[in-house]
């Protein structure tokens, strides 16, 4: 499997950088590795929350942070979402 062009960039040591969303001076998680993240717990989608700025699982119920544009994809991490932040999560 031929390297990803985010792995390439990096190898090439070409300094592209791949796209990214931003919120002011907060970095964020880069849009192609938000595409491919899943929740460690349940296995399901991720949103993420700009307001917050974290991943939020439906299926697991859990709010993963985003800290200097990296997830911390760690159950321990994560914090529970409240009543209704999961409905507001069902709703989108």
């Amino acid at each position: 499997m031929p390297p990803t062009p985010i792995a390439s960039a990096i190898m090439s040591g070409s300094g592209a950088r791949p796209p990214s969303l931003h919120t002011g001076n907060r970095p964020m998680l880069d849009k192609k590795l938000l595409d491919l993240l899943v929740c460690p717990v349940s296995r399901g989608p991720l949103v993420y929350d700009q307001a917050s700025n974290e991943l939020r699982c439906l299926a697991s119920g859990l709010a993963y942070p985003v800290r200097d544009g990296l997830a911390v994809m760690l159950e321990d991490q994560a914090r529970p979402l409240s009543p209704a932040e999961l409905d507001a999560l069902r709703q989108r």
